[in-house]
C-alpha cells in the first residue's frame, strides 16, 4: 500500500472542480465524476479550512461518495472532527492521506476515536502535523482495538520518545504493522 502516498496518475483533483468556493456545492454535485478513474478524490493543497472540508465532506456523503482513496494533503484541518465523523461512517475508504494539515491534539483524538469503529481503513498518513503525545497514546488506545489498519505515518509531529514508546508497545504485537515514526 505504500506507494499510494505520493499521488498517483489516475487520481482526480478537484482544483479542476472548483474554481472558485463560492461554487463548492456544484463541484459537490459534480463529484461524481471524480471517482470514476480508480475511486480515488484529491483535495491536495487546495488550503481548505475546516469549515470548508466539512461542506465537502458531508456533500460527498449526501452524494453517497465512497472513495476508496482520500488525498486531503495540506489543508487546514486542525481538530479534524469533518473527517473523523466521515470516517466512521464511510464503508469503503482504505487510505487517507492527511499529511501536512495542522491537525492538532484534538484532532488526533478524534482520528484515534473514528479508528476504533472504522473497519476498513488500511493506510492512514498523517505525517508533518502538530501532532503530539497525547495524539500519540490515543493513536496506541485505538489501535488495541482497530483490526484492519496496516499503516500509520506519524512522521514529523511533535511526539516524544514517551508517545513513540507507546505505539511501539501496540504496534509491535501487529503482524506486519507499519509503524512510521
Amino acid at each position: 500500500h505504500g506507494g499510494m502516498c505520493g499521488g498517483r496518475q489516475d487520481e482526480i483533483n478537484i482544483k479542476t472542480a472548483v474554481s472558485d468556493w463560492d461554487q463548492i456545492d456544484e463541484a459537490i454535485l459534480n463529484a461524481s465524476e471524480w471517482t470514476t478513474k480508480d475511486n480515488a478524490m484529491s483535495a491536495d493543497g487546495l488550503g481548505l479550512s475546516n469549515s470548508a472540508m466539512v461542506r465537502l465532506l458531508l456533500g460527498m456523503e449526501e452524494e453517497q461518495l465512497e472513495p476508496d482513496f482520500l488525498d486531503l494533503v495540506g489543508n487546514n484541518l486542525e481538530e479534524a472532527e469533518a473527517v473523523a465523523d466521515f470516517m466512521k461512517v464511510n464503508a469503503s475508504m482504505t487510505t487517507l492521506n492527511l499529511s501536512v494539515c495542522n491537525i492538532n491534539e484534538l484532532g488526533a483524538q478524534a482520528l484515534a476515536d473514528a479508528l476504533r469503529v472504522n473497519t476498513t481503513l488500511i493506510s492512514l498518513y498523517l505525517d508533518e502535523n502538530q501532532i503530539t503525545d497525547v495524539g500519540a497514546q490515543a493513536f496506541a488506545d485505538a489501535l488495541r482495538v482497530n483490526t484492519t489498519l496496516e499503516l500509520l505515518n506519524l512522521k514529523q509531529n511533535r511526539i516524544t520518545d514517551v508517545g513513540a514508546q507507546a505505539l511501539k508497545a501496540v504496534c509491535n504485537r501487529k503482524q506486519d504493522f507499519d509503524l512510521r515514526l
